[in-house]
């Protein structure tokens, strides 16, 4: 299954790949039934396409029944910027 995601925060800035909003927005797919089983295993949300930065993220639910037992999260990245604090 493939879903085209947005994740708009305070201000109207849009992250272009939020990993900790796809894996709970699989899960929440995969027990509802919005993806089926036998596709839960395999998901991919795009996100970033509307600023310029577009991402792929894959999601994979592990379910027993309808509990989700398992969620991972992946694929590439780029460094976009670099800085450090100092106390």
């Amino acid at each position: 299954m493939t879903a085209y995601t947005r994740l708009v925060g305070t201000g109207a800035t849009e992250d272009p790949a939020t990993g900790s909003a796809a894996g709970p927005a699989g899960a929440f797919a995969a027990k509802y039934g919005f993806v089926p089983p036998d596709r839960a295993g395999s998901i991919v949300f795009l996100q970033g396409v509307k600023v310029g930065r577009p991402s792929r993220l894959y999601v994979r639910i592990g379910m027993a029944g309808t509990d989700v037992t398992s969620v991972k999260v992946g694929g590439p990245a780029v460094v976009v910027g670099e800085g450090a604090m100092t106390a």
